[in-house]
């Protein structure tokens, strides 16, 4: 089951369902404030994933891995989008290779209910279930609640628990206070 790490603790008691939180933790596997990567190296991006359940106890070679790292920030890309970011269509073009080779099928069940599943197996199998993750979370209304950090050093995704849905910063605590404070310093520079 997934683990959620670092994200700040719910203050409206919502929290995020399953889908967006294996988004969200396949983008937070680069810290980029504190400069750790779950995806530095094949072993521990295969150590990720078997951690999550996304596959076997198998190695990874070392294209598999950039393909990851790539798909990861296509995600980031595409998540800040959503709240005001550039579409990047070289992003898209990412996500959508990597739903081809994931090969995924709709199916139908017997009670009439439709879902996306990967054909694919290994990395290309998990990279399918991040991106139908993705798309259950588009269809239902829980991805717009999946946002970036406005701190373009940190770039955490979290999911915004605030009643309106405007939440900014992954935390009031780090991010949002140092972000004021560089605010503040710039209004109080410019009127000196």
């Amino acid at each position: 089951m997934l683990v959620s790490i670092n994200n700040p603790p719910p203050e409206t008691g919502l929290t995020a369902p399953v889908g967006v939180e294996l988004v969200r933790a396949f983008v937070n596997t680069a810290e980029l404030d504190e400069g750790i990567d779950r995806l530095a190296t094949a072993e521990l991006a295969q150590e990720w994933l078997h951690a999550q359940d996304l596959i076997a106890d198998e190695p990874l070679a070392e294209s598999q891995r950039l393909r990851l790292i790539e798909v990861r920030e296509a995600l980031r890309v595409l998540i800040a989008h959503g709240h005001g970011g550039r579409v990047d269509p070289a992003s898209l073009a990412v996500l959508d290779g990597a739903g081809s080779t994931a090969r995924l099928t709709l199916a139908f069940s017997a009670d009439g209910s439709a879902s996306l599943h990967p054909d694919a197996t290994g990395v290309d199998s998990a990279l399918g279930k991040i991106l139908t993750a993705a798309y259950a979370a588009m269809v239902e209304g829980s991805w717009s609640r999946l946002k970036t950090c406005d701190n373009d050093e940190c770039r955490w995704a979290f999911y915004d628990q605030s009643k309106n849905r405007s939440a900014k910063w992954c935390s009031m605590q780090s991010c949002g206070n140092r972000m004021k404070a560089r605010a503040y310093r710039a209004r109080r520079d410019a009127n000196s």
